[in-house]
């Protein structure tokens, strides 16, 4: 089936290949502009669920893409990679990257991306999926478009289990989330997940760290990633000053092994990325032919778990708005009916936590 509506998708992320992939499920030809090349990430872990929770056969589809074999916590470069390589093989999607969209715009029958280069595209809808600074957004909801700087941030990277010291072992039928209490406010969550190439074998696994901590806003606000109360970018590497890292090193010490070794590494190998934590509760999600999916239509924080699978709500949601509606923007309206006090719940939920453990400054 091929439906007599096109997409244009912005951003390769995650969502915009959840997107890219529903959409072209029911018929949809797609066209996803990516700025970045595709994307090499060592940084975070995610749950991906075992597919209990999903009645519709799209959402089936996607989460079976995105998990392969196993369901639970999954390293994001494996999800991403799953994605992507099902994106390629689909005759109706077509990637670009390295094509940075610079505005948008529509009229009463076409969307418009024009690119740095000069390019311009064109499609029925366009689709946002361009993160937590999404310029799309900017557009969809132009009196409300961004994020909150939470008022902590989230140290993360994945460690090879090999990688560890002679002597320091990591228990070989561990899983799941295990919690660890810092020095002073701050904890770390870490995980245990399949190698990049899908391994589970004792020595093959990656470690997953997710480290929560408030105490380095100054750090934030000073080195820009911060900047007036709106998140501007992560930061990794020679990003991260040595003062920083020296602290780091010292408070690892605290958590209990094979943990503690696992930071010591990712520190000294600067492996850990810095994130700023944003939030952002929309209060719409479309506008004419435009709509909004992913940490572009609604950031939360990790801590709710929700994440991934909302993004891959979103998606199932709005490619079977599409292929249901003959109107692109009756469709889409649609769409943000099912998803805006949902999405907005699952925020908000989030937020509770972010009041009490996050320092605004």
């Amino acid at each position: 089936m091929k439906l007599s509506k096109s997409a244009v998708v912005i951003g390769a992320s995650l969502s915009g290949l959840l997107t890219a992939l529903a959409l072209a499920k029911v018929g949809v030809p797609v066209t996803v502009l990516e700025r970045s090349k595709p994307i090499q990430r060592r940084g975070a872990t995610l749950s991906v669920g075992n597919g209990m929770r999903d009645t519709d056969p799209i959402a089936n589809y996607l989460r079976a893409v995105a998990a392969g074999s196993e369901g639970g916590v999954e390293s994001w470069h494996a999800i991403y990679r799953r994605l992507q390589k099902e994106a390629d093989q689909q005759r109706l999607i077509d990637i670009y990257y390295e094509t940075e969209v610079v505005s948008v715009s529509q009229d009463d029958g076409a969307v418009y991306a024009q690119t740095a280069s000069g390019i311009e595209f064109q499609g029925d809808l366009l689709v946002g999926a361009d993160g937590g600074r999404s310029v799309v957004r900017t557009l969809v909801n132009p009196a409300h478009p961004s994020a909150e700087f939470a008022g902590y941030l989230l140290w993360v990277a994945l460690v090879e289990e090999a990688e560890l010291p002679q002597g320091v072992q990591l228990a070989q039928n561990v899983s799941g989330f295990n919690m660890f209490d810092g020095v002073g406010e701050d904890f770390l969550f870490g995980m245990v997940t399949a190698s990049l190439d899908g391994s589970r074998r004792p020595g093959d696994r990656l470690l997953g760290l997710a480290w929560y901590d408030n105490s380095f806003n100054s750090f934030l606000y000073a080195s820009g990633a911060v900047k007036d109360g709106v998140v501007q970018r992560t930061l990794n590497g020679s990003s991260i000053s040595s003062s920083v890292y020296e602290t780091l090193l010292k408070r690892s010490s605290t958590f209990p092994q094979p943990w503690a070794s696992a930071v010591e590494i990712a520190i000294k190998q600067h492996y850990l990325v810095a994130t700023p934590i944003a939030e952002y509760v929309p209060t719409q999600l479309v506008q004419g032919r435009m709509g909004l999916v992913g940490d572009a239509a609604h950031l939360m924080t990790p801590m709710t778990a929700e994440g991934f699978n909302s993004s891959l709500d979103d998606a199932t949601i709005l490619a079977r708005q599409l292929a249901e509606k003959s109107s692109v923007p009756a469709a889409l309206l649609d769409y943000q009916s099912q998803r805006l006090s949902e999405v907005r719940r699952i925020v908000q939920s989030g937020q509770s936590f972010s009041r009490s453990f996050g320092k605004k400054e």
